[in-house]
């Protein structure tokens, strides 16, 4: 009995108690990184790289991380990824480089570390170029997109995307000319603006 006991406490289900308190840093580690408005891509490679060590996996992280770079950043032009990218080949190049100066290495093994250092700088190159593409091409798109808002904003209640739900006069103002970038007589924005049928006059006061 005490041996058929044994056994079928072998067989049963584990229950396994993880740690509350790392579950709940990481949340705080999270919504604290998204409260100081850091970049997304580093959220995430928070948050991996936690997961990766929670799960026993630490190799996770690298593996996401190379991901990214390859999708966001070479993929899709996403400047972040391909700038992290050559930050790492830069320095990599640089103790490289350094190690090439040591008197140690045989002349073989220098021809080869001199091929490792051309190719980093193929790639930090490479690289580069990439980078002012993805810039520009951001550019063109903030450009476009400013273009498109300056010919709709006296049609369209697009401007109100930017206003909190109440809003004053003076603040819609503002708006206008940071979109225009150029100042707007005050009296003569009022009149335009009753034209406008978008916006309703309330007492109601947002605190």
């Amino acid at each position: 009995m005490a041996e058929e006991a044994e056994n079928n406490d072998k067989n049963a289900p584990v229950s396994i108690k993880r740690a509350h308190g790392q579950e709940q840093q990481i949340k705080m580690d999270v919504l604290d990184m998204v409260n100081r408005a850091e970049d997304p891509f580093a959220i995430i490679y928070h948050l991996v790289k936690w997961l990766g060590e929670f799960s026993g996996e630490p190799s996770y992280a690298k593996y996401v991380e190379d991901q990214i770079r390859a999708v966001y950043g070479l993929a899709l032009q996403h400047v972040k990824p391909m700038q992290d990218e050559l930050d790492e080949v830069e320095a990599r190049l640089k103790r490289i480089e350094d190690a090439y100066e040591k008197p140690e290495f045989t002349e073989e093994e220098r021809i080869r570390i001199g091929f490792a250092i051309q190719h980093h700088k193929e790639n930090i190159e490479r690289l580069k170029v990439l980078i002012k593409q993805a810039k520009a091409d951001h550019t063109k798109m903030v450009k476009k997109a400013l273009s498109i808002l300056r010919k709709s904003i006296n049609t369209e209640p697009l401007s109100f995307k930017l206003l909190p739900d109440l809003f004053t006069l003076t603040q819609l103002q503002q708006v206008f000319e940071a979109v225009l970038n150029q100042q707007i007589d005050k009296r003569n924005f009022r009149k335009r603006i009753k034209q406008i049928d978008f916006i309703e006059k309330t007492e109601l006061i947002d605190k």
